[in-house]
């Protein structure tokens, strides 16, 4: 995934998918981050920026959560062998 301007490199079609997956999550992020930032110019309040950031602080928990159950998974997996 040379396009990326990342280090990452996938080692299977998987891993790709994965990897534009969370690329496009990332750069939706950053998206409604700028909407927030105008919403708060506009508005003169903070709160769309408190509101956003904590939906996005849950999206990361979320997923962080997921790949360390993931990763307990696949240990568990490879002990048993």
């Amino acid at each position: 995934m040379s396009d990326c301007g990342c280090q990452f490199e996938a080692k299977n079609k998987a891993q790709r998918k994965i990897l534009r997956i969370l690329f496009a999550a990332n750069a939706a992020m950053f998206a409604i981050g700028i909407i927030a930032g105008f919403l708060v110019n506009l508005l003169n309040s903070r709160f769309p920026d408190l509101i956003i950031g904590f939906i996005i602080a849950i999206a990361v928990m979320r997923g962080g959560i997921s790949i360390i159950r993931d990763a307990r998974s696949e240990q568990i997996q490879h002990q048993r062998l």
